[in-house]
């Protein structure tokens, strides 16, 4: 199975962006979860192929760029990354799978991001964006609100954890999610035995004590 993935908007098209100092950059953000997810594909030897769009300067320019490149690739499933805004809130919001006919997918893929902390807004139904009406077995995942301050913590705290889910539904369960930090098996540091030595030694006798080669009196 052949997996294309791109980040939405471009280098020089700007997407959302939150506000300072917590808010996220849409297009940094998108780029940054595409490579990461495409890192955790790559590693589990599923075939990824990736995507940014430093060359347009239109909306309109940006759009052919994304859909011709995701055309030429001949993949199985194509995945656009993107992040959504509203109004700068700290109250959460969110994440949302966009999907024109891969409902299933879009549930599955909403529901695996929204338990790293999302609320899960689930699968949206889309007849009006080119991503979706010119490539087959697509979806357009916005990965939660970059002017939401619970979400944006959520996100950053919770960030390899959603791209290994991401990954995890795009190989269709081959590669598990991470535990959270919660879940890692607690290190214990074996106690070290406690020596005591009792000497005696005249006030004229010089004394040294050394312990595996290292004077420590």
């Amino acid at each position: 199975m052949k997996i294309a993935i791109s980040s939405g908007h471009a280098k020089h098209v700007a997407g959302a962006v939150g506000p300072e100092p917590w808010g996220l950059n849409e297009v940094d953000e998108a780029r940054r979860t595409v490579n990461q997810v495409a890192n955790v594909l790559a590693l589990h030897k599923v075939d990824v192929v990736t995507f940014h769009d430093d060359t347009s300067k239109s909306q309109g320019d940006n759009l052919n760029a994304i859909v011709g490149w995701h055309k030429q690739q001949g993949a199985d499933l194509n995945i656009s990354v993107h992040f959504n805004a509203f109004e700068k809130t700290s109250a959460p919001r969110g994440t949302e799978v966009c999907y024109r006919d891969q409902a299933e997918l879009a549930r599955e893929m909403s529901a695996a991001i929204a338990s790293c902390g999302f609320i899960d807004r689930g699968p949206k139904k889309r007849s009006d964006l080119k991503f979706l009406n010119s490539l087959p077995d697509a979806i357009l995942i916005e990965v939660c609100f970059v002017d939401s301050e619970a979400d944006v913590r959520v996100y950053k705290e919770m960030f390899n954890e959603i791209c290994d889910s991401i990954a995890g539904v795009l190989s269709d369960g081959a590669i598990e999610q991470r535990p959270a930090p919660d879940d890692y098996p607690a290190v214990t540091t074996p106690e070290r035995p406690e020596i005591t030595i009792s000497i005696d030694a005249p006030d004229d006798v010089e004394l040294i004590v050394r312990i595996n080669g290292v004077n420590v009196a």
